[in-house]
């Protein structure tokens, strides 16, 4: 993915580098300014070194401006491709991943986690700034005064080590927050759409719904809590390190001064370098944080990208010039997966399901020939849907085989096939859209002719006429603003 950016990447850690090249040069001016241009009480030299630091400062912020941008450009460009390709793959995934699976948990995933996933790229220009600017801050440091440096950096090891001890803690806080957020929009998505509001208010279940949400909202409440509580323990704990580094510089900086080891510019710009080279130190180990954090992200939606669909698709598909319809089952037997296709997308994720060893179907056989019509009547759970979901390879046969025209339904195109058959659900699903843009959802580039026929057809057109809008009327979600005989004649249409 990052390829297509590569260059982009290049002249983003190049504006970095000189943004961080140029801040390191300004305490080197100061000193020269404070040990010269003042001693000398010269205007003359004073107005060059102000035009100069001028001019390093304009340059520092234009490569800063132009590293930020470069940032975006790159972040919302991963944004949007991992975005699309998480959405194109779960396209492709097996109808047993979206019944096992929270939608709101889902959703969740691309919205997110996709976006907490692109702070890689800013983490990763942190890392390069911190990097440059210890590096040049260490290299003038050492060539002011290697004693002060070398004390200044006596530090580091409790830094690494309190970065160690802290930064595993604070990234488990992360993930059981995203988890927690995760359920609460799950649970939010399912109340708050039309069927799950129906339910509860058919049942009068708003006070136990109340009191869940509750529960949920207050885990994401303490999630966050001990997140922000252990993250400014973190950052601070950082800090403090920092802290005494400076005020020790500080101290043996000043008696060298004093004793004219040190030139006061030189004490001035050890004390402006000390401060760039705890920040960096600091961010180090922030920056380890939040790429830890962004790799848990990354790992989330990787969790998604790295399943494989069910039903594949066959990659040289036998194509049907001049497709009959005869369909025959040969001794179909099939089981619906029991598996949790992903645990951290289920509603409770440590929990695992029995296996399911009872067979839907077994041992089907039967011909659909071509022109006629095959009612299948039994009792409910009988299978008579997975006997349509097997036929539009929603799912595959357990055992056995099913043939359109006489070719296997896993050596055929599942895009082809499923153009070559409609199906009209016991529970209609309707977007929330215009009429006629649900009516042309099998095909978009129906003629005004062919949405009329299809309308008259299945006695659309009364109802049409009844509404204000005609075609152009919105349907409300799922198509509740319609009767379920309404729906129904929609979904044949």
């Amino acid at each position: 993915m990052t390829k297509e950016f590569r260059f982009g990447i290049t002249l983003y850690l190049l504006a970095i580098l000189l943004a961080a090249l140029f801040g390191s040069l300004t305490p080197l001016l100061f000193k020269d300014l404070i040990n010269n241009a003042i001693p000398r009480g010269s205007v003359h030299l004073l107005i060059i070194y102000a035009v100069i630091l001028g001019v390093l400062t304009l340059a520092q912020t234009g490569v800063g401006v132009l590293s930020r941008y470069l940032q975006s450009v790159i972040g919302e460009g991963i944004i949007y491709r991992l975005r699309i390709r998480l959405f194109e793959h779960m396209q492709t995934l097996s109808l047993s991943f979206f019944t096992h699976s929270q939608t709101g948990s889902i959703i969740s995933r691309v919205n997110n986690d996709v976006v907490a996933s692109q702070q890689v790229v800013g983490t990763l220009g942190s890392l390069v700034s911190d990097v440059a600017t210890l590096v040049f801050t260490l290299f003038f440091m050492f060539e002011l005064s290697p004693q002060v440096t070398i004390l200044a950096l006596l530090i580091v090891p409790v830094l690494i080590a309190l970065d160690r001890l802290l930064g595993k803690r604070l990234t488990r806080y992360a993930r059981v927050q995203m988890q927690a957020n995760a359920e609460m929009s799950a649970f939010e998505q399912e109340r708050f759409n039309v069927s799950g509001s129906l339910l509860v208010s058919l049942f009068g279940n708003r006070s136990r719904e109340s009191e869940q949400f509750r529960t949920q909202a207050a885990e994401v409440r303490e999630a966050g809590i001990r997140f922000a509580l252990f993250g400014r323990l973190y950052y601070s704990t950082l800090a403090l390190m920092g802290g005494i580094g400076t005020v020790a510089v500080y101290a043996i900086g000043g008696d060298e001064a004093i004793h004219h080891v040190l030139t006061l510019g030189a004490l001035v710009a050890l004390a402006q370098y000390v401060t760039k080279l705890f920040a960096p130190l600091t961010d180090l180990s922030s920056a380890r944080v939040n790429l830890l954090q962004a790799l848990v992200s990354f790992d989330r939606v990787y969790e998604v990208l790295d399943l494989t669909p069910e039903v594949q698709n066959p990659t040289q598909p036998i194509h049907l010039p001049k497709p009959a319809g005869q369909i025959n089952f040969e001794h179909v037997s099939f089981k619906y997966p029991s598996a949790t296709p992903l645990a951290s997308l289920a509603k409770n994720p440590v929990a695992t399901e029995p296996v399911n060893n009872d067979y839907a179907l077994f041992d089907v056989n039967m011909t659909l020939e071509q022109g006629t019509m095959t009612a299948l009547v039994g009792q409910s759970g009988a299978g008579k849907t997975t006997i349509t979901n097997l036929i539009t390879r929603l799912y595959d046969p357990t055992d056995g085989s099913i043939s359109f025209d006489g070719v296997d339904l896993r050596a055929l195109d599942i895009e082809t096939l499923r153009t070559l058959i409609g199906v009209v659900s016991q529970d209609p699903f309707l977007f929330h859209d215009t009429v006629r843009s649900n009516l042309l959802y099998a095909n978009i580039h129906a003629t005004t002719q062919e949405l009329s026929a299809a309308v008259e057809a299945s006695q659309l057109g009364e109802l049409i006429e009844r509404l204000p809008q005609g075609l152009d009327t919105l349907v409300g979600e799922r198509g509740y603003r319609l009767s379920g005989g309404e729906k129904q004649r929609m979904s044949i249409a």
